[in-house]
């Protein structure tokens, strides 16, 4: 609407001529301004709305990094801490005789990581004398039928954890002999999950059966742990 619609009429009649021309003139100089005013206001409302003019920008975004971390896998292994053991003397008999000796400690160590279980045990030979000559069974019949027999007695063997581990389910074997149909005696067994540290085992006896009126001399033989 226009000042010139705005005092049209009825209005016009009653201001007056000289009136009217004056508001007219005065409105004229205001109306642009107003539109002035409006205008600034828009565009100060679209540089708002639409980012032109300088705001925060706040972004809401997920940032990921992936890290990397390598254990390698240790060993399974068995070592015993002394290279030799002694039986006890026994002198010739008409009659069979049995004589003990120290299977001596040694460490169960199972860095493999997995979890497997292991078993631990003992294999033996025959003994000989100082010229190489097989002098006496490892495996043979034992006491009654007068041949020499290794066994384990493991009554007084047990298993200590040397680095806090558990030694749930690592259980121990039972009193066995070589024969000839039995090369290996197990000494302890890991469960799979368990034994999973490192272990002294100690405290395990052999004993050797010998036969009626043996040969006498120094008899040597050798016995192998083994783990697996």
């Amino acid at each position: 609407m226009t000042a010139k619609t705005f005092f049209s009429g009825d209005l016009a009649k009653k201001l007056g001529k000289n009136k009217i021309i004056a508001l007219r003139r005065a409105l004229v100089k205001r109306i642009p301004l107003a539109y002035a005013v409006a205008a600034a206001f828009m565009l100060l409302m679209a540089f708002n709305l639409f980012g032109l003019g300088k705001k925060a920008i706040y972004a809401f975004t997920n940032q990921t990094t992936t890290l990397f971390q390598t254990v390698n896998a240790g060993i399974l292994d068995v070592v015993s801490a002394s290279s030799s053991q002694a039986f006890g003397a026994v002198n010739v008999s008409f009659s069979a005789q049995s004589t003990t000796g120290n299977l001596g400690a040694f460490r169960v160590e199972d860095a493999r990581g997995s979890g497997a279980g292991w078993a631990v045990n003992l294999a033996g030979n025959d003994w000989k004398s100082g010229e190489e000559i097989e002098e006496l069974d490892y495996n043979g019949l034992g006491l009654n039928d007068d041949t020499g027999k290794l066994c384990l007695v493991v009554a007084s063997g047990s298993i200590l954890s040397n680095s806090g581990q558990d030694t749930t389910n690592i259980t121990k074997g039972a009193l066995d002999c070589f024969s000839a149909s039995l090369t290996s005696i197990d000494i302890y067994t890991a469960d799979a999950s368990f034994g999973k540290g490192n272990y002294w085992i100690k405290e395990f006896t052999l004993e050797q059966r010998i036969p009626t009126n043996p040969t006498s001399g120094e008899y040597t033989t050798t016995i192998v742990l083994t783990i697996s």
